[in-house]
């Protein structure tokens, strides 16, 4: 038995490469333009940058300083935390509830 499990690689690399593409262009290219953004002067929604800022971190003291920063970490800690709890726990009675049926285990199951 060989190690090479596809021989022919052309058709793996012909349906992979619109795979990446969609990630490079709808994940990659607007994260890295976020980040950038981050440290542009933008004064509005869908205004233009004026350059970057002076000092080029401004952006950042200004929103560890704002008020509603903290309550928006809280909530969002919350969310998360209630989100990850409660998602566990459903699914572990569910996989509780469906270990213990005996006839058409694998239906619940699948």
């Amino acid at each position: 038995m060989s190690s090479v499990v596809y021989k022919r690689k052309g058709p793996l690399v012909f349906f992979l490469i619109p795979a990446f593409a969609f990630m490079v262009f709808f994940l990659y290219y607007p994260f890295v333009q976020n980040i950038i953004n981050s440290f542009n002067d933008i004064t509005g929604l869908g205004g233009l940058s004026d350059g970057l800022n002076t000092p080029w971190y401004k952006n950042y003291v200004t929103m560890i300083h704002d008020p509603v920063m903290g309550t928006s970490l809280k909530n969002t800690m919350i969310i998360m935390i209630c989100t990850i709890v409660f998602q566990v726990g459903v699914a572990l009675l569910l996989a509780l509830l469906v270990d213990n049926i005996r006839r058409g285990s694998q239906f619940f199951r699948t």
